[in-house]
């Protein structure tokens, strides 16, 4: 599928080289529309993790009744940048929330930005904290304890996996699935597929394993060196994981870890679906539903997999 128009459109500003490429982006992100949220009950929360004080927001939709799916969820932005208001984790949540009349736990984990003094794997540390804080905290009169799932999008999908992996190795799990967006789950990623080349050539903005090894860098995360748990699909072990949704994006390098993973956790006996949402590049579900119809079609698909598991 060809590129979406509301991307296309955009692409002007991403190769407009006058401009700060800060200001590229922020131009590319512009929203179309003003957003207006449909009515959720929500409610902050403030919690210690690390011995730092994090904050998470629970949202469910007035017209959800008795115990629902839980979904504990994790915005992207690199592990260094966003939170959790940004389109990603609030509309999203606030969107999932009402559409599907499930419980959303939307997490703020700690940020590991260049001078902060702060030191990787403090926010997959957090991810795990938020998932014990949840589970000490849930009201079973709304939250259906059996169905309790993990989620994110880009570096938030590669924290939701780690938990989901931490989670499994308990002993004692709790998840009932993971669901991933356009995660990036390894040290390196993989080579693409010859369909996937094909896509990414199309699409000025990729990324690789050149700004993957920049992402290291900045986190103080040595591939060579670091543990496999901090990246979920170079594990050893991949038997006992959760059920797994991978929802990719038809044009992102990442796309390829999602396809990875997937094929590993098949291997492994997991019940896995993986797809990508056809024509939109990395993190699409960073825009408003009304400018972006694409974020609707994975909004479903999340939803419709949440039902049947």
């Amino acid at each position: 599928m060809p590129v979406s128009k509301l991307f296309a459109d955009g692409l002007k500003y991403l190769t407009d080289e006058s401009l700060p490429i800060g200001e590229r982006f922020a131009k590319f992100n512009a929203p179309l529309h003003e957003y207006v949220g449909p009515e959720v009950i929500t409610r902050d929360v403030n919690f210690r993790s690390n011995d730092r004080w994090t904050k998470g927001r629970w949202y469910r939709s007035p017209k959800a009744t008795g115990p629902q799916p839980l979904l504990i969820w994790f915005h992207g932005g690199g592990y260094e940048m966003g939170d959790y208001n940004i389109i990603e984790g609030h509309v999203f949540s606030l969107e999932l929330a009402d559409r599907g009349h499930i419980n959303v736990f939307n997490y703020d984990y700690t940020k590991i930005a260049p001078g902060s003094g702060l030191a990787f794997p403090l926010p997959l540390e957090d991810g795990y904290n938020a998932l014990q804080y949840v589970l000490k905290n849930l009201n079973p009169a709304e939250v259906d304890v059996n169905r309790i799932f993990v989620g994110g999008i880009s570096a938030g999908g590669a924290l939701a996996a780690v938990v989901a992996t931490l989670d499994r190795n308990s002993g004692n799990p709790k998840l009932a699935g993971q669901l991933l967006n356009c995660p990036v789950l390894h040290r390196v990623i993989p080579e693409p597929s010859q369909e996937l080349a094909e896509d990414i050539s199309q699409w000025p903005w990729i990324i690789d394993n050149k700004e993957i090894t920049g992402l290291h860098q900045r986190l103080g995360s040595n591939p060579a060196g670091s543990p496999d748990w901090w990246w979920a699909g170079d594990v050893k072990d991949f038997k006992g994981l959760p059920a797994t949704q991978i929802i990719n994006c038809q044009y992102d390098g990442l796309r390829a870890s999602g396809e990875k993973y997937a094929a590993d956790l098949a291997a492994a006996g997991i019940d896995v679906e993986v797809s990508y949402q056809p024509g939109v590049p990395h993190a699409h579900i960073n825009r408003i539903p009304e400018d972006c119809p694409e974020v609707v079609e994975t909004m479903n698909s999340i939803l419709g997999w949440i039902a049947r598991h």
